[in-house]
């Protein structure tokens, strides 16, 4: 049963892998504040699958469950934070303008949310003191639905800017957040996400995220064209006078 369990993990967790490493090579090739925040969420992401495996293997610990946890929380902010990063980049009036990301209030009480979503998941596995993985006395709201819901919302903000600079890219980070969000949502409703998909239905996960990849590596190369026609036409302009 163990080895059944961290295969389903590893899988996703190999993929989140794979996918940091694009994202650290992406950054390093830009520098762009977008993607180091992609590359940290990505970073985030894999510890928190290294520690569910981790739990598998070991004894079930409500410390890493809980840190687990919110890993994922960081990864899902570190993807809120490069929407506002993104705006500011692709959209301001001027290439000077700063790009750091400056902390609202309503991100601090985003992250607190879902920071006390987390510790609600935590406290619903104790039986009677007792940190058990297979046991939920209480009812509750799965972390996972929280999560799906800030990613929906940062795939509507890709949606906007799709729709503003007509990009394949945004759009097809907007279209892999939404199935995304989507899977994660359904995580409330185990038993109907079982019958639907069976064992298979945890290796879904790994296909919008390699798609993000994709739609990552495609707004860098059409941001680069931009950049070299906005270049270009400057030269000509020159030229011109």
């Amino acid at each position: 049963m163990k080895e059944l369990l961290a295969g389903i993990v590893m899988v996703p967790g190999v993929v989140a892998g794979l996918l940091y490493a694009v994202f650290a090579y992406l950054y390093h090739l830009s520098r762009e504040a977008y993607f180091r925040a992609w590359k940290t969420g990505w970073g985030a992401y894999c510890l928190y699958y290294a520690l569910i495996t981790l739990n598998f293997y070991t004894s079930q610990s409500a410390i890493v469950y809980l840190v687990a946890n919110l890993l994922l929380v960081g990864m899902a902010l570190c993807i809120f934070a490069s929407t506002r990063l993104m705006e500011r980049s692709f959209f301001a009036p001027s290439r000077s303008v700063e790009r750091s990301f400056r902390l609202q209030r309503s991100d601090v009480m985003l992250g607190a949310g879902l920071v006390a979503l987390a510790i609600w998941n935590l406290w619903a596995h104790f039986d009677h003191g007792v940190f058990r993985l297979d046991v939920e006395r209480h009812r509750y709201l799965r972390l996972e639905v929280g999560v799906g819901i800030l990613l929906a919302f940062c795939g509507y903000r890709f949606y906007r800017y799709a729709r503003q600079r007509d990009s394949v890219g945004f759009w097809l980070l907007s279209a892999s957040l939404a199935v995304w969000s989507a899977l994660l949502g359904f995580r409330q409703f185990h038993s109907v996400f079982e019958q639907l998909f069976g064992q298979f239905g945890h290796f879904l996960g790994p296909i919008p995220q390699m798609l993000l990849g994709i739609g990552m590596l495609m707004v860098l190369f059409e941001n680069e064209r931009r950049v070299v026609q906005e270049n270009a036409l400057a030269f000509s302009t020159l030229e011109v006078n």
